[in-house]
């Protein structure tokens, strides 16, 4: 199998933030985007508690294109557990993105705050991400699905009604005089703290001009490699044979398997389009690389072709939660 000279793999990052370019040189590999966000960047408003992907407190929204049709895509995760090294050619959106007391809150922000839903608010901009991810997936849920949408939050001064009285009062079915559906227009503008306009989603950040090309990253000890073809994974896996490597995808193991390593080599292997195929079947084809999330969905589509597809959908929504299913991966449980 043919191995990719290193000359070949770039060693820089470039990602949006709130709709701000960013440029990060050779990261380290042991850096998650949660620790960067906080540090680096002073977006302190982005928390941190569990390391886990269990309490949502560290959720941000993430829009990058999709590897299977070269649109994008765009989703919320666990910051804590999202390597920095696997964000490049992404777009991110934190709660500073989405308003603030100098610029103006979001109506997200301000209905959370109408319901009394703030409490201390250690774990309200994890909601709020939460919430935006979900009405841009779907601007009129219903209120089942809103609730269900927080499996992964945790309010640590127990004021949970306030919080889902505010969430779900933008869901289609809620009563109008309580609340009432978002425009999308509304939802999808927010002060850009690089322009002082409005940051619009995808298209504003500029995340389909990046390409996904090979990526290597090195420091501490542990190299970084990002793949982009079935070929040049082979040729790596050949290559670090003989080392401690670990393919990474989700990467939502590392908040249960917290031992597990030292690894030498990670790899990165969202970019291998080949890992996202799918067939409805018969048989039921489902790439290693798709999200749990995902696959609830395709189950669901397909449901016609088989009485167990919606059983199978059922099962895995109760595995972790959202932000979780968004990045975990079936056929990669350990990566």
């Amino acid at each position: 199998m043919p191995i990719l000279p290193d000359e070949d793999f770039k060693d820089k990052l470039t990602f949006w933030v709130n709709g701000k370019r960013h440029v990060v040189l050779n990261p380290d590999p042991g850096v998650t985007l949660n620790e960067w966000l906080r540090s680096q960047r002073g977006l302190t408003g982005t928390k941190v508690m569990c390391r886990e992907g269990g309490c949502g407190c560290c959720v941000v929204m993430v829009t990058h294109p999709d590897p299977t049709n070269g649109g994008a895509c765009s989703y919320t995760l666990n910051s804590c557990l999202c390597p920095l090294c696997s964000v490049d050619g992404w777009s991110i959106t934190t709660v500073e993105g989405l308003g603030g007391q100098k610029a103006g809150f979001h109506p997200i922000q301000r209905r959370l705050a109408d319901f009394n839903g703030s409490q201390c608010g250690y774990c309200s901009p994890g909601m709020v991400l939460n919430m935006y991810g979900l009405l841009n997936k779907k601007p009129q849920p219903s209120q089942q699905e809103v609730e269900n949408h927080f499996d992964g939050h945790i309010c640590r001064c127990t004021g949970y009604r306030p919080i889902l009285d505010a969430m779900k009062s933008f869901a289609a079915d809620a009563d109008p005089e309580k609340g009432g559906c978002i425009d999308i227009e509304d939802l999808d503008k927010h002060p850009c703290p690089n322009a002082g306009g409005t940051c619009n989603g995808a298209s504003a950040n500029g995340v389909n001009g990046t390409s996904a090309g090979p990526l290597r990253c090195r420091q501490n000890g542990i190299s970084w490699y990002r793949p982009s073809s079935l070929g040049e994974l082979y040729g790596l896996l050949e290559q670090h044979s003989q080392d401690r490597y670990k393919l990474v995808c989700g990467n939502t193991a590392a908040g249960v398997y917290k031992n597990d390593g030292p690894h030498t080599c990670l790899i990165d292997i969202k970019a291998v389009s080949d890992l996202y195929n799918c067939q409805p079947g018969p048989p039921l084809v489902v790439g290693s690389a798709v999200s749990l999330s995902t696959m609830v969905d395709f189950l669901q589509a397909g449901s016609d072709q088989s009485p167990f597809y919606n059983v199978l959908a059922n099962h895995l929504r109760k595995v972790a939660n959202v932000s979780v299913r968004n990045v975990s991966r079936l056929g990669c449980e350990n990566a």
